[in-house]
């Protein structure tokens, strides 16, 4: 039979790994940008006909948004 200290070590271990790995595995499943046409800070003079995002995984479309600003 294991001894209750080392069932607290298992538990608090277990704790451990899960405050730490948890957190990291979230920030992780969200899509980066990669690249975009025209680039980031451009300034144009008029609207682009065509406005291109490269992400680094396949957005899901239930989740996203892309929203144009002008000044």
């Amino acid at each position: 039979m294991k001894s209750p200290r080392w069932t607290l070590r298992a538990a608090a271990a277990a704790g451990v790994i899960l405050a730490v790995g948890w957190p990291a595995s979230i920030a992780a499943a969200h899509a980066a940008l990669k690249s975009s046409n025209p680039k980031d800070g451009a300034v144009l003079s008029a609207a682009p006909a065509e406005l291109r995002l490269t992400f680094n995984e396949k957005l899901q479309d239930d989740f996203t948004t892309v929203r144009l600003r002008g000044l």
